[in-house]
């Protein structure tokens, strides 16, 4: 069965390396580059003559009404038409016997909007990028200045046909990562951590390529056409009786698909983030200093509490034996045994995916002299070459997820990449910092201050 836990960690990973958060922030651009083409300054006056553009109505929202004037900023010499060869024709037809002028010959009526105005301007002239950025910055609220420059290239059309093409994109991407089989969302994803159902209908001798479609024969409420479809299998010996039995037992059902595991419980009766400052005492803190964090609240909380300047988080592996346990006390009187001040590490992370305290976060690691001063040390323990579990590597997304919370711009090291070790973590941490969509920009050869790595992100190594 799949546990909450593992879905709530598929479906964010899925959804982060799909994009989503660059699709949210395009999508608030393009709302407000509407909102800008939509919005307008004149309307507060009669009669208001902003940049060439005069408001006929007040205080009309969008239905506000605008006539151009022959002071169009910055069009003046386009807009003036010149009626020197009609003159004489003019002037025999009217009588009139005093000079006439060239003058603004259109009458053109538009919406007030940025919109409307840059519409009704292209009619009477061909303006510049320039230009039509100098009159829409007057003509639009302050608010939406910034924005002119987006919207003298782009109206409604462009604006939604770019955003159809980003969401087109994040959704065809979603389905790649997503792998979906059955066309409902939950259930591909549910196939992606508890492959049974499919493997309760391979079992009978379909092919897995068509497993999918006889899980959604069944979600749907045709049985006799999956079963239909299996007994139609070359070759198959099963009895229909025993088809039917067989697939009456895959799960169909989403809910009876999904396990909820108990909750753990903290191993301190009430969480006081201080507790685990005051108590380190090196080689002789006491074994229930190495208690159990149980929730990511829990971690988040103790991580801001920390006295010390953090700015990165290096994991590294701890190697033990096929059949050996280990507790966070077994690697403390190692470490003593070693010659240190007790256990080198802030955390451990089991193989059962418990997440133990282990050095005080008070206190520096004793882990490699270059990285000691700003990192916070995670030891993950493993078998050689088997790597490390499911449970601690959802662990360690749980753990990064605190940590970039916290400090964003924080560095995220495998023991290995910074040359102290040569037990791997058992996990691909630069996975991590893809799925994170973070980087270090300080390099491997030592840790860094907050002013230090400001610097190195500028490219000052």
């Amino acid at each position: 069965m799949a546990d909450i836990k593992d879905i709530n960690n598929r479906l964010k990973n899925i959804v982060k390396i799909a994009g989503f958060d660059s699709v949210v922030l395009k999508t608030n651009v393009t709302a407000s580059n509407i909102k800008a083409l939509e919005a307008t300054s004149l309307g507060e006056l009669f009669n208001e003559n902003i940049s060439g553009v005069q408001g006929l109505t007040v205080n009309a929202g969008l239905s506000n009404i605008a006539l151009l004037q022959n002071n169009l900023t910055g069009l003046e010499a386009q807009i003036i038409k010149d009626v020197s060869l009609s003159k004489s024709a003019l002037q025999s037809i009217t009588g009139a016997t005093d000079t006439i002028e060239d003058g603004f010959l259109d009458l053109v009526f538009t919406a007030a909007s940025a919109e409307g105005v840059k519409a009704a301007i292209n009619v009477v002239a061909t303006p510049t990028v320039g230009q039509m950025q100098t009159i829409l910055t007057n003509i639009v609220p302050e608010q939406f200045s910034s924005q002119v420059s987006s919207i003298v290239g782009q109206d409604f059309a462009a604006l939604t046909a770019n955003l159809s093409v980003d969401l087109t994109a994040f959704n065809s991407a979603f389905t790649n990562l997503l792998n979906g089989k059955t066309g409902n969302i939950l259930q591909d994803v549910l196939l992606q951590t508890d492959t049974s159902p499919i493997s309760a209908i391979v079992a009978l001798g379909v092919d897995p390529s068509i497993a999918s479609d006889i899980l959604l024969l069944l979600q749907t409420n045709k049985f006799d056409d999956a079963v239909a479809t299996v007994s139609a299998i070359p070759g198959t010996i099963l009895s229909l009786a025993q088809i039917e039995t067989a697939l009456l037992a895959v799960p169909t059902d989403i809910s009876s698909q999904i396990t909820s595991a108990g909750v753990r419980s903290s191993s301190l009766a009430v969480f006081d983030p201080t507790t685990n400052f005051n108590n380190w005492t090196g080689k002789n803190t006491p074994n229930s200093y190495f208690s159990l964090v149980a929730t990511l609240e829990e971690l988040m909380i103790e991580l801001v509490n920390t006295s010390r300047e953090i700015t990165e988080v290096v994991f590294c592996g701890y190697e033990i034996d096929e059949d050996q346990s280990v507790t966070p006390q077994d690697i403390h009187e190692a470490c003593i045994a070693a010659g240190l001040d007790g256990i080198a590490y802030h955390y451990v992370i089991l193989p059962n995916g418990d997440m133990r305290r282990g050095r005080s976060l008070a206190v520096d690691g004793e882990y490699d002299t270059t990285h000691n001063q700003y990192s916070i040390i995670v030891v993950v323990p493993h078998k050689r070459n088997v790597g490390a579990t499911v449970a601690q590597g959802r662990s360690i997304d749980l753990f990064l997820e605190a940590f970039w919370n916290l400090w964003p711009g924080g560095q995220c090291w495998d023991a290995e990449e910074i040359d102290v070790q040569s037990f791997p973590v058992g996990v691909n941490i630069d996975n991590y910092r893809s799925n994170y969509r973070k980087q270090n920009f300080g390099n491997a050869g030592r840790s860094y201050s907050t002013t230090q790595l400001i610097s190195a992100a500028k490219g000052n190594l």
